[in-house]
């Protein structure tokens, strides 16, 4: 045996973990004794005679060679073939040959030593790549299986949009495996358990409607996508759907992929796209054209997209000339008659040709009830209030602090009326409207300043992400005007249905994402900037007291919060791609063409319905056309 002196470095898997020591042989031997379950021992440096006495002392662990590319003093070149080891499972040999069956030393590593002489200072990988030289490149390698991430949520009460039950979740990579009492998965070992007693086991929220690294109004929004995700899954969201908005001149297509290529690296849980139309061309004419017989021309298409800018740019003349360049002539700018005409119309013209529409940021009581009339009158037609509207109230426009009221302008502007909050929430609790989203978009007092003049400068925009869920508890559930399961629907079931998610998203169910929020309807927090997570300096819920607060957030079975800690890495949430045509949504308009047919296509064209593929075509774009008039303007 070597002295006691000769220390050697020693790499060490046991029990799924990797360790690194620097220790004498004769006392690793000793201290393997006290462990039930060791893989696997690496020697990066360990003498021959060591390997074999340590092969003998421990005949069931596998014990790597010495990646020595010669022989040691005393010992013979044994030339031949290396005695075989294992070749299962975690077993990586050299790119391109079987594990276990190198030849080394002698002539055969000569020979090889030949061969990437011939063929440059890497080897090629099979591509056609020289890859970097890997001096242990001739030696197999134990890579240790990856653990399977296993957790399991006991004693909690698992709510969704239908129902509630007490029951454990057992999660395995990722994906919900089983909802049931008293759950007790084998083997133990491994398993990650959480303790939801006296606590809610909910979907992970999804916000529909953010605004993340926006290049707008001469800014970049202040949360980019590592920030507000972070902040996302804080609050017990685990799924964000961001727009990407592109210049004139620039492609739908050519959004997307910039807006995916700045989120990839950088998000912290799961995202999804809308891709706004924010210009006109002959190609969106083509599309059109191709999809069907138009119903409505390009024209007028263009001409709805512009009757609400039209009508706050005359207001905001008259504004400005009469001296009122503070943030309060945001609000006189953009009345809550204009909000309520736009809506209007835009119902309309989707009723008329049996489009589905989601409007976005209803934020007055005119508007509400143009959506509430609607559905009322069988029109399929969603409304997406937003937490700061149900939160807050337009009066802070008013605010002597120029910054505080500054932090404030939005578009649509939150409503004056100080009754409207409660207003909206009631319709939520209701079915009147559908989905809370945020239309978070950050910018702090510096930006903010851009309009210190005049208040059309004013970058448009608040927070809201990290704050949502616990707002929608304290004002929906802890005001008794919704219950659990309610709230469950409108922060993250009914968005996962409108936009095809579901059940994937939106639910604790077996096959579905694990998505979970661990949620303490008890517990208590005051929000306030100091404190948030997001990069904004200002925080638009300052000082409210929230009952309801996310204990812990998984995001695809991996714990990313708990109790204030946070456990994420850059990059690590994943685009989701959402089919068109969302059952939950078109069934209806399906039934109804195949019931009616297309009268106004009859009507205008004189022609026979067009097929069910095309009138799916052509809805789809008008739905996505006519919600982004709202957005834009």
């Amino acid at each position: 045996m070597e002295s006691k002196t000769d220390y050697k470095a020693v790499a060490v898997f046991i029990n799924n973990y990797t360790v690194t020591v620097t220790i004498s042989p004769f006392i690793l031997f000793q201290v393997f004794r006290s462990f039930s379950n060791p893989l696997a021992v690496t020697f990066p440096s360990l003498s021959r005679p060591s390997q074999r006495l340590f092969s003998q002392t421990f005949p069931q662990l596998p014990c790597l060679p010495s990646p020595r590319l010669s022989p040691q003093p005393g010992e013979a070149d044994e030339g031949g073939p290396r005695p075989l080891l294992p070749a299962g499972p975690g077993w990586v040999g050299p790119p391109g040959r079987c594990a276990g069956t190198e030849r080394v030393g002698g002539s055969g590593q000569r020979a090889g030593a030949e061969q990437r002489r011939r063929r440059g200072s890497g080897h090629d990988d099979g591509s056609g790549q020289q890859l970097p030289e890997d001096p242990e490149s001739s030696f197999p390698v134990f890579q240790p299986p990856m653990p399977k991430q296993r957790l399991l949520i006991k004693g909690g009460r698992v709510v969704n949009d239908d129902q509630s039950v007490e029951a454990d979740v057992y999660v395995e990579e990722g994906v919900v495996q089983e909802v049931g009492p008293n759950l007790n998965p084998k083997p133990p070992s491994g398993l990650t358990v959480l303790d939801a007693t006296n606590k809610l086991v909910i979907p992970g929220g999804i916000d529909t409607h953010t605004h993340l690294q926006f290049p707008f109004m001469g800014t970049t929004s202040k949360d980019d996508f590592y920030t507000g995700t972070k902040a996302a899954v804080a609050g017990g969201t685990t799924m964000i759907i961001d727009f990407a908005v592109p210049q004139k001149g620039c492609s739908l297509i050519e959004a997307f992929n910039k807006w995916k290529g700045w989120a990839d690296p950088k998000v912290c849980c799961d995202y999804a796209l809308h891709v706004a139309v924010t210009w006109w061309s002959d190609k969106y004419t083509w599309l059109i054209k191709k999809a069907s017989k138009p119903t409505m021309s390009p024209v007028e298409g263009e001409a709805l997209g512009q009757i609400f800018a039209c009508q706050v740019y005359d207001n905001t003349k008259k504004l400005l000339a009469m001296g009122i360049t503070g943030p309060e002539g945001h609000a006189l700018s953009h009345n809550e008659d204009v909000e309520a005409e736009a809506t209007h119309r835009a119902i309309a013209i989707a009723n008329t040709v049996n489009c589905p529409l989601y409007v976005v940021h209803v934020m007055s009581k005119s508007s509400a009830r143009m959506i509430t009339n609607a559905r009322n009158e069988g029109k399929v037609v969603y409304g997406e209030p937003i937490a700061a509207g149900l939160g807050i109230d337009g009066t802070n426009y008013w605010n002597e602090d120029w910054a505080h009221a500054a932090a404030h302008v939005m578009s649509p502007p939150l409503s004056p009326d100080p009754s409207t909050p409660d207003f909206l929430m009631n319709l939520l609790a209701n079915d009147d409207l559908s989905v809370v989203g945020t239309d978070n978009c950050t910018f702090d007092t510096c930006q903010k300043a851009l309009g210190k003049d005049d208040f059309t400068k004013i970058p448009n925009g608040l927070n809201g992400l990290e704050d949502r869920m616990s707002v929608v508890w304290e004002k929906g559930v802890y005001s008794g005007k919704m219950d659990e399961n309610r709230f469950v629907a409108v922060t993250s079931t009914n968005a996962a249905k409108i936009f095809n998610l579901y059940p994937k998203k939106g639910r604790i169910a077996v096959g579905s994402d694990a998505d979970i929020v661990i949620w303490d309807p008890e517990a208590t927090r005051t929000i306030s900037a100091k404190t948030h997570h997001q990069a904004n300096n200002f925080n638009v819920f300052e000082g409210m007291v929230c009952h309801g607060v996310p204990v812990a957030t998984i995001s695809r079975g991996k714990v990313v919060y708990h109790d204030g800690v946070f456990n994420v890495t850059a990059g690590q949430g994943k685009y989701v791609s959402r089919p068109p045509f969302p059952p939950y949504v078109y069934e209806r308009v399906k039934q109804r063409e195949e019931r009616f047919g297309d009268s106004v296509a009859i009507s205008l064209t004189n022609q026979n319905p067009p097929r069910w593929e095309e009138i799916k075509l052509r809805n789809q774009f008008l739905l996505f056309f006519i919600l982004q008039r709202n957005i834009i303007d």
